[in-house]
């Protein structure tokens, strides 16, 4: 419990201590005697681990209800936590509030601990993941949506080898066409609607370019990497909490985690997405158009119809059922949607951020992953036909507008399937669906429609029904510019152009209208459970009563505190002696050092006279005698002008030689200087021999790559080489001249 708040350990130590604890604790103990004496088993720990677990399901199965419908114990212990919670946390505010007078209001700062209790949870027990389907149709703080999208794209294995390569090989973690990447990812973002969140901060976009090269080094066929590839790394990054820096790159903590997610999300996007990644097939997305023709029709008919009026060609009868114009539309303009759902080194962040990259792309759904890769609209059909059918139901006025524009002049309209429509639907939510909805949706609602695919990925084919219902949203929330619309082409512009205007209240609005029953009925039938809103329980009362907790001012606790506050003061004036005692020690000894510099300096440059005495051998016995290190008894006295004209060779050959290394190596700041330059030259030296590689061979090569090569290919590389770094010298100069 050391990772989780002061105030939600006190409310668990409180809920131990209650009435409800004992009574809910004791009936499951009997509900267990009575299972293990069915099963004619006499101690519970000669059970396994899967018949413990067993054991205790079908013991809290049996107290689920009661025969006179009054409260369960569980329901009794419900009341009291929510009680207790209630009380710590606000007692825990109202003491901040008094100590420490931030600046944030008091609702502020409950969301704030609300959300450090949330994640300390689900990093103690990620098992409880399943719990964020609370958040159905709300969006996560940044704080729960980091941990909760790292848990649903985790995959330790993605983030090791990222670490591992980094650590063995930090050249192996760049594509060859890192550059291009860079600048790919430059020109990409400009023309996203969520361009000022990524360009204003550099963490951003290093991240960003840091997973893609990283992705693109482990290609076994180096191939370019496509536009949804680029998409789907921005809401990742964007995820990141803390928010990375807008002046420094990330570190490589962080980047493992989102290169995880990154991979992660490829491996486990629906297939759908996964058959049109690399292409523009719409085949597979063919029941997602039909989904969101299927809400229009039923949540919005007049801009359904109206979208039938205008996409009918003219001298053709309108369909009254099956509606092609307006499903043809709606895959052209929500293929971009479903495509790009994922808008959205210093070494420590750069991990974390490949990691989840990586982990995005193991784990996106099964129709996005079928048209990863290419452009098929096959896999995306049922989407297409489910965005129909909620146009349908939902606004049939817009549906029946949109019928009104699509069908051909002077052709009988259907009352039943309206082929137009359908064919209007699969144009233009093509994009929407193919790259989830990156490229026309603003960061938050991006991030939004992201939280609430990724808190129900765990539950089998959820996301076709939220797609699509997600693109009928979005159509519906534009109802007032469509209705305006007289041509198929204003529709086409309205749906390309002006979903960056649409907000995430819009798109609650619409899904707790017409969809959210339907999900939680949906997951109520999942194993799961069903989804507990925290809305319709009981309201939490302590906020408004302002309950300051009592000071403990009992005559023990004030000499407590007194004693204590006095051996802080103590420790900090020993710190304080300390600190001077040290300054005063690290200049005597700088002074000290600053003699002996000078001493040494002295004896430097003094001459020492050459002696002629002869060189004598030494005897055996002396070969296996160490002579013990001379000490000098008085200081070296200065060589006098006449000693130095005793050997005037000496002298002279002295005087040129330090001449000579002060012509050399400069003296005193020139040498500092000169040393300086000379580094930068070999830099620069080296960076064109990389850069003369890349241009001559296409690539940096490797470690002991150069050897391998025969003597014939060395000779013709050097040559190229050599010319090459000629050139980039003479540029340089011909610039430094300008």
């Amino acid at each position: 419990m050391a990772n989780l708040p002061a105030w939600l350990v006190d409310s668990r130590e409180n809920v131990l201590k209650t009435q409800e604890w004992h009574n809910l604790t004791t009936n499951i103990y009997d509900a267990v005697d009575q299972h293990l004496a069915q099963s004619h088993v006499q101690y519970f720990t000669d059970l396994s681990d899967a018949e413990k677990s067993l054991v205790l399901e079908r013991a809290a199965r049996s107290l689920r209800g009661t025969t006179s419908g009054a409260p369960t114990p569980y329901d009794n212990l419900n009341k009291r936590v929510s009680d207790l919670l209630d009380k710590s946390v606000n007692n825990d505010v109202s003491r901040s509030l008094l100590k420490d007078d931030p600046l944030e209001t008091k609702t502020d700062i409950i969301l704030n601990k609300v959300c450090e209790g949330i994640v300390g949870l689900l990093r103690k027990w990620p098992d409880q993941k399943y719990k964020l389907h609370a958040f159905l149709n709300q969006p996560l703080p940044q704080p729960i949506r980091f941990v909760g999208w790292n848990l649903y794209l985790s995959n330790a294995n993605h983030r090791q080898k990222f670490i591992n390569d980094l650590a063995n090989n930090p050249r192996s973690i760049l594509s060859p066409m890192d550059a291009e990447i860079q600048r790919n990812c430059d020109s990409l973002v400009k023309t996203l609607p969520l361009a000022p969140d990524m360009m204003d901060s550099k963490g951003n976009m290093s991240a960003m370019k840091a997973i893609l090269s990283y992705f693109h080094s482990m290609l076994s066929n180096k191939r370019d990497l496509a536009d949804s590839e680029y998409y789907y790394a921005i809401p990742i990054v964007l995820s990141h909490n803390p928010p990375l820096s807008r002046s420094e790159k990330p570190y490589e903590k962080s980047l493992s985690i989102l290169i995880e997610m990154y991979r992660t999300y490829l491996d486990t996007m629906p297939p759908a997405l996964r058959d049109i990644y690399l292409n523009s097939s719409t085949h597979e997305l063919e029941p997602w158009f039909r989904k969101v023709e299927i809400h229009l029709k039923e949540i919005d008919r007049p801009i359904y119809n109206h979208m039938r009026s205008i996409l009918y060609p003219p001298d053709s009868p309108m369909s009254t059922t099956d509606d092609p114009y307006v499903l043809i539309f709606l895959k052209k303009c929500c293929y971009p949607w479903f495509k790009y759902i994922s808008e959205k080194t210093y070494e420590k962040s750069l991990s974390i951020l490949i990691e989840m990259y990586r982990t995005y792309l193991d784990t996106m759904p099964p129709v996005l992953r079928d048209i990863y890769l290419n452009s098929s609209t096959h896999e995306l059909e049922p989407w297409f036909r489910k965005v129909e059918i909620h146009l349908k139901e939902i606004d049939r006025p817009i549906y029946n507008h949109m019928r009104s524009i699509l069908y051909p002049p002077d052709s009988p309209m259907s009352t039943t399937d309206d082929p137009y429509v359908l064919i209007f639907l699969k144009k233009c939510c093509y994009p929407w669906f193919k790259y989830m909805f990156v490229g026309c949706l603003t960061t938050d609602p991006l991030l939004f429609v992201w939280d609430q695919y990724l808190i129900t990925s765990d539950i089998p084919k959820f996301h076709d029904e939220l797609i699509p219902a997600i693109a009928a949203a979005m159509i519906i929330t534009l109802r007032d510019f469509l209705l305006k619309c007289k041509m198929t082409s204003e529709m086409e512009t309205v749906l390309q152009h002006k979903t960056n205007i649409i907000i995430t209240r819009q798109l609650q609005s619409v899904i707790v209208r017409f969809f959210l029953a339907d999900f939680k009925n949906r997951i109520a039938r999942s194993d799961f459970g069903p989804v507990i809103d925290p809305t319709e329980g009981r309201q939490w009362t302590s906020f408004n009563k302002d309950h300051v907790p009592q000071a403990a001012n009992r005559p023990e606790q004030r000499l407590t505190d007194r004693e204590r506050n006095e051996q802080n003061a103590q420790l900090e004036r020993r710190l304080r002696e300390e600190m001077v005692k040290r300054q005063e020690t690290e200049r005597t000894l700088q002074t000290k050092i600053d003699q002996l510099q000078r001493e040494i300096d002295h004896m430097r440059y003094a001459a020492v006279p050459l002696t002629t005495q002869s060189v004598r051998a030494p005897t055996p016995a002396e070969r296996y005698v160490v002579n013990p290190r001379s000490r000098p008894i008085s200081p070296v006295k200065p060589i006098t002008r006449q000693q130095q004209g005793n050997s005037p060779l000496h002298d002279l050959l002295r005087k040129v030689t330090h001449t000579y290394n002060r012509v050399a190596h400069g003296d005193g700041k020139n040498s500092v200087t000169l040393n300086e330059q000379t580094k930068n030259d070999i830099r620069v030296h080296k960076l064109d021999l990389k850069m003369a590689e890349r241009q001559v061979v296409g690539r940096t090569l490797h470690v002991n790559e150069w050897n391998q090569l025969t003597e014939a290919e060395k000779q013709t590389y050097s040559q190229q080489m050599l010319e090459v770094v000629k050139t980039r010298i003479q540029n340089r100069y011909s610039d430094g001249r300008k």
